[in-house]
């Protein structure tokens, strides 16, 4: 599974046009089925770092969301930047 084309699909998602997020949403299921994943194994986190993440306080619920999903994916800094500089747009 490419996760780069899944992050996409999902920024669509905050498209202010309901036709374009719904879209977008039902095309990540798709996506999801041809590639034999599910919702819950993208974002299974192992039991050690649900622990961890559990225990963290962040202030900004974006930010803790950022963070779950970078460790539950074991991300780079090349895909973090992608990702904070789609974030200032």
């Amino acid at each position: 599974m490419e996760h780069s084309h899944l992050i996409k699909l999902l920024q669509r998602t905050l498209s202010p046009s309901d036709a374009e997020a719904l879209t977008a949403i039902r095309k990540a299921n798709q996506y999801l089925k041809a590639c034999d994943e599910s919702w819950e194994t993208v974002f299974r986190l192992s039991p050690e770092v649900d622990q961890r993440v559990s225990s963290e306080r962040v202030s900004d619920p974006r930010q803790e969301v950022f963070e779950m999903v970078h460790r539950t994916l074991n991300l780079g800094e090349g895909f973090l930047r992608e990702i904070r500089r789609a974030n200032r747009k």
